[in-house]
């Protein structure tokens, strides 16, 4: 209905990645920035944007978290049950050796979803 999001997951990075995604946050959302995969890790945004609506954005990063046992194990260890009994799922594309050009180009060009893996 165009009130825009609650929640925003970005991972693309840059400055119009930033942009765009704070546009689309609703009164009170926020953005959590978790990934640079443009390769532009050095996006800006003004903060001062962020006021007229109340807007957070934070930062995520597990390697962190992983020295603090007790802020990260209870949502992996849901998330892990979820993945074993099927509430989630990972795609896994598999290519043989001879197709790692194939399986290259895919992941360049993003049209890849999840995981690429070579296999012999």
């Amino acid at each position: 209905g165009g009130a825009g999001v609650h929640v925003l997951l970005e991972m693309n990075g840059g400055t119009e990645a930033y942009k765009r995604a704070l546009a689309c946050l609703a009164p009170l959302g926020r953005m959590v920035v978790y990934g640079a995969a443009s390769g532009d890790t050095r996006g800006t945004f003004e903060p001062v944007g962020l006021m007229h609506k109340n807007l957070t954005v934070c930062g995520y990063y597990l390697t962190p978290l992983l020295e603090h046992p007790e802020l990260c194990v209870p949502a992996l260890s849901e998330l892990a049950a979820m993945v074993v009994d099927g509430r989630v799922r990972v795609n896994v594309e598999r290519y043989s050796f001879e197709e790692a050009s194939i399986a290259h180009a895919r992941m360049e060009s993003r049209a890849s979803v999840g995981k690429l893996v070579l296999v012999p």
